[in-house]
């Protein structure tokens, strides 16, 4: 089994690397997504329960989290991909209608956000501020980021335990979207 795990973990970092270095900028594609959760999805061996739960357009998706030099990649067998740099969700698959690939990219003084590659819309965010709450079950550290103008408005949020392990990720992935809400299943 650690083999496996050994062996996926390379192939996801080899792909994280080659999708850096692509010219066109576009990265992970359809049959790469497909290959990718066929290794880790596959039906021969059974999976653990996912450990955390994808919120999008009300519904609730289960998802696996993986570490990947310094992102952390969540997926699942249906398709849904999010990939998280450590301060902002950066790419979405599969969440869109039409299998658009959403993609923010972080600006000089905000987000900019891209569809299929096209540019839809470039926001101004504030800089991150850190908040400790008083009540840590819910969660010990919030980081939050406002972004839009005063009349529309959104937040970004990283939410942390008292380890600091990130527990919750509230994020905004495209201007004509609710947030997407990632969430830790702690049990």
């Amino acid at each position: 089994m650690k083999t496996r795990w050994f062996c996926i973990s390379a192939i996801l970092i080899s792909t994280v690397y080659l999708n850096a270095c692509s010219v066109s900028r576009v990265g992970f594609y359809v049959p790469q997504v497909q290959f990718l959760s066929s290794l880790i999805f596959n039906r021969d061996n059974t999976l653990e329960d996912a450990a955390w739960s994808l919120y999008w357009l009300g519904e609730e998706r289960p998802v696996h989290a993986v570490n990947v030099s310094g992102h952390i990649l969540f997926a699942n067998e249906s398709g849904d991909f999010v990939q998280f740099d450590g301060w902002q969700v950066i790419r979405s698959d599969n969440l869109l209608p039409g299998a658009r690939v959403a993609s923010v990219q972080i600006t000089d003084n905000g987000l900019r956000y891209i569809e299929n590659s096209l540019i839809v819309s470039q926001d101004i965010c504030a800089d991150w501020v850190m908040s400790a709450q008083s009540n840590p079950s819910e969660a010990a550290i919030i980081y939050r980021q406002i972004c839009g103008t005063d009349a529309d408005s959104y937040v970004n949020e990283i939410h942390l335990n008292e380890l600091n392990e990130i527990t919750k990720l509230i994020f905004k992935i495209h201007p004509q979207y609710p947030s997407l809400l990632l969430q830790l299943d702690i049990s």
